[in-house]
């Protein structure tokens, strides 16, 4: 019906924002930085839910030494 009248409907929401913590890695290892924007946007979108999800930085850290092997290995947090 509304595409009928000429209405753009704004589909999917504004991507998560990348914790800091992950981003400043990111941005120091330029061959972990390919190996995220390589990912599928789903795989890159479940690193950065569970980088984000901790409360405390020092566990944000942790997260992202971890999720750095699936990364390069181009698995998302939740494939083995």
């Amino acid at each position: 019906m509304l595409e009928r009248k000429g209405v753009k409907v704004m589909t999917g929401a504004a991507p998560e924002a990348i914790p800091p913590e992950l981003a400043r890695r990111l941005a120091s290892d330029a061959k972990l930085r390919r190996a995220f924007e390589a990912l599928t946007p789903g795989r890159r979108r479940s690193h950065i839910l569970h980088v984000a999800g901790a409360k405390q930085p020092q566990t944000r850290e942790r997260r992202v030494d971890r999720c750095a092997v699936d990364v390069a290995a181009g698995r998302g947090f939740n494939e083995r």
